[in-house]
């Protein structure tokens, strides 16, 4: 049996409400010979297991279910599928999430053009719970992504964007769970650059009902330290460091403040004075310093993106 050209992982839990939607957007990408569609189901106590069935039905040798039988967690749901991938490239997806016309087309042609590049994504177009239309995933000007603007810039990308090449699968598979998906980009980005389409092919779904980042945003934080510690091993300059301590920082700082938890925000400026590989004094003041902003950018987006802006830029790096 032929090998597909593109495996797509799609990890899923409690989707009931978007997994159709999902499903749809990625088998309209290519030829039925073309791809395999891999979706995780991590234990939904909704109807997900059961539409995903349904399509599997429907697009028989296309669609695979792949029903854990017991909770794996987000990146132990997401690893299993990256195993089974036969591809020759692979994509990630959440199933709250979906694609927009062309993303693999395009995605593919860089990396023909490119032979010695790992990986390519893309921007986002930003959507509510509901499906309306918010805003841009970033403002990222360039062409290309390098491990220092990686590192420096902070988490900027959308993870349903990322196509990579198979090759790479083992580097990806060597990661330790839980993790969240900017450790597989930093680990792709020390490899080489990452190709960047500023046009938006991905419908992100931001603050849904089953976010990682909402649910569980204590874990987020560890994986997102865990991944700045590992690139700063890995030969990231140390100007790229300092500024990702002070973004890891803000977030963190503004995360906790939205939810009361001062003594937590202390904790974490202890702890980055303890491990991390630069001087932080600095980093951690231009974090404070930038709450305020970021807190009023939060509520907006919170509160009063109900109309779609082109102005509106999520991840402005």
């Amino acid at each position: 049996m032929t090998s597909p050209l593109v495996s797509i992982c799609i990890s899923t839990y409690n989707h009931e409400r978007y997994i159709a939607r999902c499903l749809e957007s990625v088998v309209a990408q290519l030829s039925p010979g073309e791809i395999e569609v891999l979706v995780g189901d991590d234990g939904s106590t909704d109807g997900t297991r059961e539409i995903v069935a349904t399509y599997a039905r429907t697009w028989q040798g296309i669609v695979t279910p792949v029903f854990n039988e017991k909770n794996l967690g987000p990146s132990g749901n997401l690893s299993n599928l990256i195993a089974l991938a036969k591809g020759r490239y692979i994509a990630h997806l959440d199933g709250d999430d979906y694609w927009l016309p062309g993303k693999l087309i395009e995605q593919l042609a860089i990396l023909n053009r490119n032979p010695l590049m790992p990986a390519v994504v893309c921007n986002a177009l930003v959507i509510s719970d509901d499906g309306n239309p918010l805003g841009f995933f970033t403002d990222y000007p360039k062409k290309d992504i390098g491990l220092d603007d990686l590192v420096g810039r902070g988490n900027f990308l959308c993870h349903g964007s990322i196509l990579y090449r198979a090759t790479y699968k083992a580097r990806l598979l060597e990661v330790p769970v839980p993790y969240i998906d900017y450790m597989l980009l930093i680990r792709l980005a020390m490899t080489g650059k990452i190709g960047y389409l500023r046009s938006p092919f991905v419908a992100y779904r931001w603050n849904s009902s089953t976010s990682m980042r909402a649910a569980m945003r204590g874990l987020v934080h560890e994986n997102f330290w865990q991944a700045l510690k590992y690139a700063a091993a890995g030969g990231v300059c140390k100007a790229a460091q300092q500024a990702a301590v002070t973004h890891f920082f803000e977030q963190v700082l503004v995360a906790n403040l939205m939810h009361g938890k001062i003594d937590a925000a202390w904790c974490w400026a202890r702890r980055l004075h303890k491990e991390s590989p630069v001087p932080v004094t600095r980093a951690l003041l231009l974090g404070v310093l930038r709450v305020p902003l970021s807190l009023w950018r939060y509520l907006r987006k919170r509160h009063d993106s109900r109309r779609f802006m082109r102005a509106s830029v999520f991840y402005r790096r």
